[in-house]
């Protein structure tokens, strides 16, 4: 046996253990999902969805936010889930949907980057990881059609772009957490 064994070894094993990592994140991410798509179902409607969907309604009539009618926040969230009232009008429910949609993808986002980071060993990792999931705020909040997903959402991108920005120090990743956070 040479001395390039052990080493060829443990770089396999750390392989092995690091792909095995982005499976569980992965596979929690989707029961995160699942379990978001039957909250989005079940939550009794809050007061400002209304608000949002009649956007998102006027938006998909042709109207556009701050000229036709009045609306106090940024104009990407009508544009965006007009596209739903058009498959589905009058549907809460397909709503809510993609605020689901929006906070499930930034859960694995945070959960790829935790594990590609490498930074913390496999447990701290799943530890944290879990604690994400289990925020009763954005389970609670990333279900309803107001600006708390898309905002988590973009912020997670954000966030996780000024990260791999600081470790390469390439301005493409500076380029896009700042343009996360300016769709934000």
């Amino acid at each position: 046996m040479t001395a390039a064994g052990p080493i060829v070894q443990d770089s396999v094993s750390r392989v092995e253990r690091r792909t095995r990592l982005l499976a569980i994140v992965v596979l929690m991410s989707l029961f995160y999902l699942a379990g978001l798509m039957y909250y989005a179902t079940v939550r009794p409607i809050d007061g400002d969805e209304g608000f949002y969907t009649t956007a998102a309604r006027l938006v998909w009539e042709g109207k556009a936010p701050y000229r036709d009618f009045f609306f106090q926040q940024a104009p990407l969230l009508p544009y965006l889930y007009s596209w739903i009232w058009a498959i589905h009008p009058q549907s809460l429910v397909s709503m809510r949907l993609l605020s689901a949609i929006c906070g499930a993808t930034a859960v694995l986002l945070w959960g790829l980057c935790l594990v590609s980071a490498g930074r913390l060993p496999q447990r701290v990792t799943l530890m944290t990881f879990l604690v994400l999931l289990l925020n009763p705020y954005w389970v609670s909040w990333n279900v309803v059609v107001k600006t708390f997903a898309l905002t988590n959402l973009f912020m997670s991108v954000t966030t996780i772009c000024f990260y791999v920005a600081l470790r390469t120090q390439r301005a493409k990743w500076y380029f896009a957490a700042g343009l996360a956070l300016g769709i934000c």
